[in-house]
């Protein structure tokens, strides 16, 4: 079982140790803060600079971290963390936009819409394929 030491601040902490600090259940409540603070605005220039400014960028913001989270577990190399958070904030930007391509194609109303986010939502993504 890991610990965090009382003389370890999570700001000083490598990406290696917070990923290993992350991968314990006991000890995510000290890594996700910190995860955040440091990737946090990583994901937002990426998915901005990608779909520009609006109110679905903090969206799929929060989309990354809860996938990030959910597959933390599976990175073998901490030190791989920043290229961890890009592909996975690439994956959900992939996502989004096949999303938007798609209700532009179909010119979805408003059921329509919602049948197919629920679709989209529950397709497996190319990390889950990867893992398959």
């Amino acid at each position: 079982e890991l610990r965090l030491l009382k003389s370890e601040a999570p700001s000083e902490l490598s990406d290696l140790r917070l990923v290993e600090l992350a991968q314990e259940r006991a000890t995510l409540g000290v890594a996700a803060p910190e995860l955040l603070r440091r990737y946090h605005p990583l994901v937002l220039r990426i998915l901005r600079r990608s779909l520009g400014p609006g109110g679905d960028v903090a969206d799929l913001a929060q989309e990354v971290f809860l996938r990030l989270f959910a597959r933390l577990h599976s990175l073998r190399d901490g030190q791989a963390l920043k290229a961890f958070v890009i592909a996975v904030t690439v994956n959900v930007l992939k996502w989004e936009l096949r999303r938007r391509e798609l209700r532009r194609l179909v010119g979805l109303d408003s059921d329509v819409e919602r049948f197919a986010d629920r679709r989209l939502a529950s397709a497996p993504d190319e990390d889950a394929r990867e893992a398959m």
